[in-house]
């Protein structure tokens, strides 16, 4: 049985509020009916991360392409506690910890079009969410999102395993999921990324192996590790169009190409020659829709932490510094705030 819906404490919850054209953050107190709507359910947020999406909608840019409805609440990486259930909604009850998904349909993203998760608590539509297994820490579970993007991208190249040598091209957040994933179904894995700092979190995460993609000799050193067998699988995280094209040269022959990066570029020079030479399978995807069941058990049983991959966290009152920290990729890959 349920548990009976008990009283809300807020009506009008603090949130997060970006307005169109302003280009910064706001807390300010949005109206929430008292009770969820047919399908839907409340959430109190634990913890809600901030990535690239979510600076691209404070700077204008995402409204670009799609529909955004102004003013938004932005959020769309969260973990959280239903409070309240509302007609027609049987799969959770109040207390139970829960994550969503972002894509809710045809250019429509929880708290990328419409309000989010950045409140002291909001409405989501039941049939977006997914229980949060006891082991997996609450931190860890604020970015399940992001992994279950970079674990869609290793499914699409197909069966991994220990006989395997991965490259994940960019040392970013999806990046260094895949990373994680592709070492923990037991692949040689290898990151290639600029940055000293996520090269070091890698190689602290259990990552075979790092190559800076600037030094003269990067791919021969990939070939290096990679031995015999060469490169079956690269995922490309960067979107860097040297880093796009390198993935045909690194990539061994039969081997497989995951464009998962977004790029700014137009169009980008790469040695497409070689997808018939090498007869390669090339893949490009967007989103995680359709994985998010299995990339949680796949995080539960496996035993992966994402924990070290949150580097900042600041309380729900410090959201325009959090926005302002989540720009620093030198130093920065996931930005956390908590109410």
């Amino acid at each position: 049985m349920r548990p009976a819906r008990t009283a809300r404490e807020h009506t009008m919850p603090k949130a997060i509020v970006i307005d169109q054209g302003t280009h910064a953050v706001a807390l300010r107190d949005v109206p929430m009916a008292t009770e969820p709507p047919s399908g839907s359910v409340h959430v109190r947020p634990l913890w809600f991360g901030i990535c690239r999406s979510d600076t691209e909608l404070l700077d204008g840019d995402f409204d670009s392409w799609a529909p955004v409805n102004y003013p938004i609440v932005p959020g769309h990486e969260w973990v959280g506690v239903v409070t309240a259930v509302g007609p027609g909604s049987d799969r959770f009850s109040i207390g139970d910890r829960v994550v969503g998904e972002c894509v809710t349909g045809h250019m429509s993203w929880f708290g990328l079009t419409y309000d989010g998760a950045g409140s002291e608590e909001f409405v989501v539509l039941e049939r977006l969410l997914h229980d949060v297994p006891e082991r997996i820490s609450d931190r860890s579970a604020a970015m399940i999102e992001p992994f279950t993007v970079a674990y869609r991208a290793l499914e699409e190249a197909g069966s991994i395993d220990a006989s395997d040598t991965v490259v994940v091209i960019g040392g970013g957040m999806i990046g260094q999921c895949a990373a994680l994933a592709a070492h923990a179904k037991g692949a040689l894995t290898v990151l290639v990324e600029p940055s000293a700092q996520r090269r070091e979190m890698a190689t602290r995460l259990g990552v075979d192996a790092t190559v800076d993609p600037s030094a003269p000799d990067a791919e021969a050193t990939i070939a290096a590790v990679a031995g015999p067998l060469g490169v079956r699988v690269v995922i490309e995280a960067s979107g860097n169009p040297h880093g796009m094209a390198s993935a045909y040269r690194i990539v061994s022959h039969n081997g497989t190409i995951v464009q998962i990066g977004i790029t700014a570029a137009a169009e980008v020079s790469a040695p497409l020659a070689l997808i018939q030479a090498k007869d390669l399978t090339i893949k490009g995807i967007t989103g995680s829709s359709g994985v998010w069941p299995r990339a949680i058990r796949f995080i539960e049983r496996s035993g992966i932490d994402l924990t070290p991959l949150a580097t900042d966290e600041f309380s729900f009152d410090e959201a325009a510094e959090a926005f302002d920290r989540s720009r620093d990729a030198s130093s920065t890959l996931k930005v956390l705030i908590h109410p």
